[in-house]
């Protein structure tokens, strides 16, 4: 490991100044004037608990797993189904129930 001195570290501090936080949510957005198309990046994202009764409160874009496995899903179509999702990866499906029953990964994200 390479150490770094006092004066490269602070030339990669101005080079690389920190991400905004929360507190800074005034910034520009360049794209927002543009209509989001389902090609579009997700600007929403929740939280899924699989439920055999209830749909998603909004119909997803894609959906991200944090633990790999299978996902029964209804698409916003009625088409019912089984996949089978890698962790950490955008799987793209416009689902709106997330079901319980069948569904083994864990940690699922609705990207929308």
């Amino acid at each position: 490991m390479r150490n770094v001195t006092e004066a490269q570290g602070l030339a990669i501090a101005l080079a690389y100044p920190p991400c905004p936080g929360p507190e800074d949510l005034q910034m520009s957005d360049t794209f927002e004037d543009f209509a989001s198309g389902l090609e579009s990046p997700a600007t929403h994202i929740a939280a899924v608990t699989p439920d055999d009764g209830a749909d998603l409160a909004v119909c997803s874009r894609a959906l991200n797993v944090s633990g790999a496995g299978s996902v029964r899903l209804t698409t916003v179509t009625g088409a019912t189904d089984t996949v089978y999702i890698a962790a950490g990866l955008a799987f793209p499906v416009r689902a709106r129930r997330i079901w319980a029953t069948g569904t083994t990964a864990t940690g699922i994200v609705a990207l929308s």
